[in-house]
């Protein structure tokens, strides 16, 4: 079964999100910041990370989540989709380096297709059959 963390701050999305994710077959873990993302990739190795940018408290719109996952060699290979309502194209080149980008709100049917189709692209991961 794929494991997929998925970090947001947000309740609504934690549910909307998450429950769309298990529907179609995810092991869908929850974080509810960057630091215990973090910490829950090393110990739990996700095959995907879907996190929103920016977090709160954070002054930066780029995901310091994304640029400590790419940092540790545990994580590095760990494809990361951004959820953002951040639109300008320098937001966008801050996410360099992450598999997908996603403009909230983004329907939880648009996420799972974009988790699949990157999923497909990483075939080392252990997607969930299409449905």
């Amino acid at each position: 079964m794929t494991r997929l963390l998925l970090v947001t701050q947000y309740a609504d999305e934690r549910a909307i999100y998450g429950e769309a994710l298990r529907a179609e077959g995810f092991d869908v873990r929850i974080a509810t910041g960057p630091d215990d993302a973090f910490i829950s990739a090393l110990r739990e190795r996700p095959d995907v990370v879907v996190t929103r940018v920016p977090q709160r408290g954070s002054i930066e719109p780029e995901s310091d989540l994304l640029r400590r996952l790419r940092e540790e060699d545990q994580t590095r290979s760990v494809p990361v989709v951004i959820l953002t309502s951040l639109m300008a194209p320098e937001h966008r080149a801050n996410a360099e380096g992450a598999e997908g980008y996603l403009l909230i709100p983004a329907l939880p049917d648009t996420l799972v297709k974009e988790v699949r189709r990157i999923l497909t692209e990483h075939p080392d991961a252990d997607a969930p059959p299409s449905s």
